[in-house]
């Protein structure tokens, strides 16, 4: 409930946090960084260099965050009721009791953890008294103490400087969050409650729902504003087309005419090439002898019609042969049957034959 309550007041100063940590998270991360500093630096000897756990005591106003950090983990970690305001109030009465309350943090983080004991303690935070409180504290546990302002490795601007006094700067503990602003990265905890987080979420959700609704309204626009050019410009199109037919159509219907004309004297001339080639295929076959008096072609039946006159029935049957052994008849035979003219004595006669497909 009281996180919930601190991060509404931020959220209603128009501040939008992206996470909720506890400040000895932050302190860790200072403290790792300074330690790492520490070992990286070729002026400081194995001496100045803590091997093992280090106690770290960051003192802020209300209350005091005591930590001992392993290699790579926590190693205990608690909130002490004293802070640079009580220090300010009363400095003998507090400073002791701080160094007490550290001793006290230190056997319960040996015994909580296999005897892991700090062996440096490390102060930083918002207190005037600091050396004071080292002195206190080393006399309290006997172990090496020192202090560190975490501004050491951050750079002011002069407008930040000149913005906030320095007593008001020393007012309160800035260790943590120079931690987290040097390694955000590697902070863990998040306690932006669900509901936050889902508003949050919701939120995203909805801008991008909403540029996507844009988008697709931005493309349907654009679709029907090129789909009216299209339409009207086809339109446009259609209808010079239309007058240009309008125009040439009494040429077309001309020249349709000369075509109508054009196909009917190719068609004249297909028959006649076509009755000149039966004729050349049926004069060997009529002996010398025999007269053709009529030739009927009709290309629509597809069939041939002799009729002539003869000296003798065996001539007759020799036109008749001679036309069935031609590839271009079929089914060659007599019409009727055969008269004989009196005056002259010669045989009338009529054969009919059906046309090969090919011709």
């Amino acid at each position: 409930t009281v996180l919930r309550q601190r991060f509404y007041i931020a959220e209603e100063a128009a501040l939008e946090p992206e996470r909720l940590t506890i400040s000895s998270e932050g302190v860790s991360l200072w403290a790792r960084q300074r330690i790492k500093t520490l070992k990286g630096s070729p002026k400081n000897t194995e001496s100045d260099v803590p091997e093992g756990p280090v106690a770290v005591l960051d003192v802020d106003s209300f209350y005091s965050d005591f930590l001992v950090l392993g290699p790579g983990r926590y190693v205990f970690s608690r909130s002490i009721l004293n802070g640079a305001n009580e220090i300010a109030a009363n400095e003998e009465l507090a400073v002791q009791t701080l160094a007490r309350e550290v001793g006290n943090s230190i056997e319960r983080a040996g015994s909580e953890n296999n005897g892991a004991k700090p062996v440096r303690i490390l102060i930083s935070g918002a207190t005037t008294a600091a050396n004071r409180l080292a002195d206190a504290i080393r006399e309290q546990t006997g172990l090496p103490c020192e202090t560190a302002d975490p501004f050491d490795q951050v750079k002011l601007e002069a407008v930040a400087q000149n913005t906030v006094p320095e007593s008001e700067r020393n007012a309160v503990s800035w260790t943590a969050m120079i931690g987290m602003a040097a390694q955000p990265e590697s902070l863990e905890i998040n306690l932006v409650p669900d509901s936050v987080r889902m508003r949050r979420q919701l939120g995203r959700h909805a801008n991008l729902y909403s540029r996507l609704a844009v988008a697709v309204m931005a493309f349907l626009l654009a679709a029907s504003f090129w789909a009216c050019i299209h339409f009207f410009s086809r339109r446009e199109q259609l209808q010079k087309v239309q007058e240009a037919v309008q125009h040439t159509m009494p040429r077309v219907m001309h020249v349709e005419r000369r075509k109508a004309m054009t196909e009917k004297a190719e068609a004249y001339l297909d028959t006649r090439s076509d009755a000149a080639r039966l004729l050349d295929a049926v004069h060997p076959a009529i002996p010398a002898d025999v007269v053709i008096d009529g030739f009927e072609l009709d290309l629509v039946r597809q069939r041939l019609a002799l009729r002539g006159s003869a000296p003798a029935i065996r001539d007759v049957r020799a036109v008749v042969n001679q036309l069935d052994g031609s590839p271009l008849f079929r089914n060659v035979r007599e019409d009727g049957a055969m008269s004989s003219d009196p005056r002259t004595g010669r045989f009338n006669f009529n054969v009919i034959c059906t046309l090969e497909d090919e011709v």
